[in-house]
């Protein structure tokens, strides 16, 4: 099973773990939708242990804040595996789910991007077409002369 249904105190906390897909979504849909919600304040999604998630689990995130607030629940994403972020992001939803805990990236340890030529088409084009400097003549034997085709 790829959730369960946590009650405490004042939170009902819908916990996703595994896979998120289109086999699983409408049983979780059904299940939060029947969860009482009387005395409740807030509805949470922690998505921590979620390896995979689909568009379909993208729609289930925000089924549930559609139902938060219909029911006057303060919604909110306290946590979402690092894969979960990536569909999330990828979506366009980050800002929208307001997700609390998200996996950061250590400066220190993610790889350091090296310098990106760029490759444009209007920057080739001026290559080909401008005189190149004393010390790159040699580095283009290929040029394109104005009205040479």
């Amino acid at each position: 099973m790829a959730f369960n249904i946590l009650v405490k105190d004042d939170r009902i906390t819908l916990k996703l773990s595994g896979n998120v897909d289109l086999s699983e979504t409408n049983d979780i849909k059904l299940a939060i939708a029947e969860e009482p919600k009387a005395g409740f304040k807030h509805l949470v999604i922690n998505g921590e242990a979620l390896e995979y998630i689909d568009s379909s689990g993208v729609a289930l995130m925000l089924f549930t804040k559609k139902l938060a607030a219909d029911q006057n629940l303060i919604f909110e994403v306290e946590a979402l595996s690092e894969n979960a972020q990536k569909v999330i992001n990828l979506a366009g939803l980050a800002g929208i789910l307001k997700i609390k805990n998200v996996p950061k990236i250590d400066a220190e340890t993610s790889p350091k991007s090296e310098k990106v030529e760029d490759l444009s088409l209007d920057f080739a084009l001026d290559d080909l077409f401008n005189e190149p400097a004393e010390g790159d003549k040699n580095k283009d034997p290929i040029k394109i002369n104005p009205g040479s085709f």
